[in-house]
């Protein structure tokens, strides 16, 4: 009976001990895998309703919500890092407004420009930007003109 027990106690031991000398999984580098965390860098550059130039970064391919007036011309630059220069880009809007722009690929300096017109209508304004290795997006609110305030922006009190 002293075997099968000396015996059950190696292998579990050399069970426990084999991955250890097996080679380490390589983990995918943060490119591979869009929209986690590293996976791509963008800063969007756009003035809001209160006409405040602001800088949204891209968060796990989030970017945050920039409160406009209804009917607003608002121009956005799309700051990628200069390595992104040549890559295809496709802008689409999800909940109406329209989207003008001349580049349909990232310029050299890593920019891309372009116009997002919202519509008339109060409320939330999703636009999707894709390069080929990521995605993000971007959210415009505009504003009920009766009712101004964000109820998203609302403290907590």
């Amino acid at each position: 009976m002293q075997f099968p027990v000396r015996f059950f106690g190696l292998v579990l031991a050399i069970g426990f001990s084999v991955p250890a000398l097996s080679a380490p999984t390589p983990t995918p580098s943060p490119s591979a895998s869009p929209n986690q965390p590293g996976a791509g860098s963008l800063e969007v550059i756009a003035t809001d309703g209160g006409g405040t130039e602001r800088h949204l970064v891209s968060e796990h391919g989030r970017v945050g919500q920039l409160v406009i007036n209804p009917n607003q011309a608002v121009s956005v630059t799309l700051q990628f890092p200069s390595d992104k220069a040549g890559m295809p880009v496709a802008v689409s809007s999800l909940d109406g407004g329209d989207i003008t722009g001349d580049h349909p690929t990232v310029l050299p300096d890593g920019k891309v420009h372009l116009v997002f017109h919202s519509g008339t209508e109060p409320g939330l304004y999703r636009v999707v930007v894709r390069l080929p290795t990521e995605e993000h997006r971007l959210e415009f609110y505009v504003i009920d003109p009766a009712h101004p305030r964000n109820p998203r922006l609302r403290s907590p009190n």
